[in-house]
């Protein structure tokens, strides 16, 4: 009698989350798939259905997931400031190791336990900050698309240095503001790694 084609023991829903994330990392989110799951994890497709009833729930707990890697263990409301800036970091980092992150988290917004614990804790930091209770969860979404359009912008390679053009447009005087601010060269470009910390401490004072 031949003998049976090995498989895990069990594939529950956290596997099946933790190889749509794996794939979305490399090579790709469009290459996530029912079907490119269960490849992965060596099983029939239609066996993911029991714990994941369709792609979009799959997609929506994908972003769960990565919520769970934030450390929110050293964050305390006497140092807020500097600990929205060190959260600002670590969201950076996980974008930087799910670029597909940006694209899921504005099209899905899980209240999971980690996701449910991450928005707690920014929550808590701009109330120790003095932000108004009533704006409070307003507050905790521009700071994250700001951090979200940071940190992938700072993914994306440096800008050429821009064409004669740019000037030529600033000298027929019809953008005063801009020729203003340039001067006689453009700014140079800006480096987003660097300038981070920064950048998001200005926001954190502007939306307090």
């Amino acid at each position: 009698m031949p003998a049976r084609r090995g498989r895990p023991a069990t594939i529950g829903a956290a596997a099946i989350v933790a190889a749509a994330c794996d794939i979305a990392d490399e090579p790709g989110l469009a290459a996530v798939s029912m079907r490119a799951v269960a490849g992965r994890l060596g099983v029939a497709a239609m066996s993911l259905y029991r714990h994941i009833p369709d792609k979009e729930q799959l997609l929506a707990a994908m972003v769960e997931q990565v919520a769970g890697e934030y450390d929110l263990t050293t964050l305390t409301p006497a140092h807020w400031r500097d600990d929205l800036v060190a959260l600002a970091r670590q969201q950076r980092d996980i974008i930087a190791r799910h670029p597909w992150l940006p694209e899921l988290a504005s099209r899905f917004h899980p209240l999971g336990p980690a996701s449910l614990a991450y928005v707690e804790r920014v929550l808590g930091l701009f109330h120790a900050g003095g932000a108004p209770r009533q704006s409070q969860l307003e507050t905790v979404g521009l700071f994250n698309g700001f951090v979200t359009a940071l940190a992938a912008a700072s993914l994306r390679p440096p800008p050429t240095a821009p064409h004669q053009d740019v000037m030529d447009l600033l000298a027929t005087g019809q953008y005063p503001h801009f020729a203003a601010v340039a001067g006689r060269t453009l700014p140079p470009h800006l480096d987003l790694d660097r300038e981070f910390d920064r950048l998001v401490a200005r926001i954190v004072d502007g939306l307090l």
